[in-house]
């Protein structure tokens, strides 16, 4: 489907999380909030549905390309079938597809402790979520790029405690 040139595909997650990874050929509305989706969208119906029969959405687990679904039903002149998104987000797609047949590109943000996951749904490594930080730069608010240092420091934290113990138990 969303390599279906009659399908517009659309990210609709914010800009920080769409820079660290995306699908192929996806659209990235280029918000810092969802709440800027609608207006992103009228601005930009015209020109980004020229062509398209159907619309494909996605987001981190599904909540945002629900709604962005429903919106896209009531005031983008699509009919219900027309307007697809995908199941469980793009999480659950990871944890179902091998990543040499994934169509996804990068890492995905995700809202927990692991900060994102690789196209196998694996959690990034202490380095990955440093450079993720660092790759965001002003894009990302200083709470967030705060917390992925935590996470990366964290992380770090846990696998020194592995080696240790596992030094110890020798």
């Amino acid at each position: 489907l969303i390599s279906d040139p009659e399908t517009l595909v659309i990210d609709t997650r914010n800009s920080y999380e769409v820079s660290t990874g995306t699908f192929k050929g996806a659209i990235d509305p280029c918000t810092t909030s969802f709440r800027e989706f609608p207006k992103w969208f009228r601005e930009n119906r015209e020109k980004i549905l020229e062509g398209k029969k159907k619309v494909a959405m996605f987001c981190t687990g599904g909540i945002r390309c629900e709604k962005a679904s429903a919106y896209l039903l009531q005031h983008g002149g699509y009919e219900a079938g027309e307007v697809l998104q995908l199941k469980g987000g793009i999480q659950s797609y990871l944890s179902r597809k091998e990543s040499a047949s994934s169509a996804w590109t990068g890492h995905c943000f995700v809202f927990d402790e692991r900060t994102a996951v690789d196209g196998a749904g694996e959690s990034v490594t202490p380095a990955e979520a440093q450079q993720l930080a660092q790759q965001l730069g002003p894009r990302a608010s200083k709470s967030l790029r705060k917390r992925l240092a935590v996470a990366a420091a964290a992380q770090t934290e846990t696998s020194t405690s592995g080696a240790k113990e596992v030094r110890r138990r020798r």
